[in-house]
């Protein structure tokens, strides 16, 4: 109990560590005088909690994250918000094998305290669910800290190395548990975009039984998780399912949904210079004239 205790303040200590490090380099006149133990600033009420300890092939779990930080002096320097962005992934020691179930979990605390006194809650929670090739095994939840900000801020690189990885308990996963056979057919549109834009999956699902079925949807990106979504299906009926998604680094982006692949790829334009001279024809006519005639 006294470990478990300890692996939980671990999480809000990299908070705490954050803001503290916002004030060091927000207040280099004074930093002699400033404090930088967290837990001078700060006296915190925190707990974590997963939703299932047994879980079968399909089912949704959740984590969640509650606390309360209260502030117990005041700080030097006003804070108005403090985002962690974890990485979830389930490992089984045994066969030293790693799932990621998701990848952008943000843990935040807004209106942060800074007054002594004042006080300010924060409930998180994520629903999870494990890929449906997923070895039968008992499994540790285990947080990875992808980014950590202050007001926007990307203070990431401040953290020591031995706060990035928290564990959130452990859950038995049992896959053999069946699921409904449905056919699916995949749609991606567009296939080539430039970083950033938006790519459009579309998904038919059709149950081919005489049963109505709960179905786990899932959708990975070059074998990450992404997206699910739960789905009830009557007898023979057929759904039409959309997911959205953005990537900003160039390449190619297998998408997988339960067997299922295609891909799409993000490229950078390459600067045209005939758009150039069309949106600024303008501009040059009038250097050009002040070339030829004035000069």
């Amino acid at each position: 109990m006294e470990n478990k205790k300890i692996k939980r303040i671990s999480l809000i200590t990299v908070i705490l560590l954050s803001v503290i490090t916002c004030l060091f380099h927000t207040s280099a006149p004074s930093v002699a005088a400033l404090d930088m133990n967290p837990y001078n600033y700060f006296d915190i009420d925190y707990n974590t909690d997963l939703s299932k300890t047994d879980v079968n092939a399909g089912e949704v779990f959740s984590l969640s994250i509650e606390g309360t930080a209260t502030c117990t002096k005041n700080l030097p320097v006003g804070i108005d918000q403090a985002d962690l962005t974890l990485r979830i992934s389930a490992y089984d020691e045994n066969s030293n094998t790693e799932i990621t179930l998701t990848d952008d979990f943000v843990i935040s605390i807004e209106q942060f305290p800074e007054r002594k006194g004042t006080s300010s809650q924060f409930v998180q929670s994520i629903d999870m669910v494990f890929l449906h090739d997923s070895n039968d095994g008992k499994y540790e939840i285990v947080g990875q800290l992808v980014s950590a900000r202050i007001d926007g801020w990307d203070i990431t690189e401040f953290i020591p190395s031995e706060l990035v990885t928290f564990h959130f308990g452990i859950l038995t996963y049992n896959g053999s548990a069946p699921t409904s056979p449905v056919g699916i057919i995949m749609s991606i549109s567009p296939r080539e975009v430039n970083p950033g834009e938006a790519v459009t999956i579309k998904v038919q699902i059709r149950n081919n039984t005489s049963t109505e079925s709960r179905y786990i949807l899932e959708m990975t990106i070059n074998e990450v998780l992404h997206d699910y979504r739960e789905i009830t299906l009557s007898p023979l009926e057929e759904k039409a399912v959309t997911f959205i998604v953005n990537r900003y680094e160039e390449g190619d982006y297998v998408v997988s949904l339960d067997g299922y692949s295609d891909k799409f790829s993000v490229v950078i334009p390459p600067l045209n210079s005939s758009s150039f001279l069309t949106e600024n024809g303008v501009v040059v006519l009038l250097l050009l004239y002040v070339i030829i005639f004035i000069l």
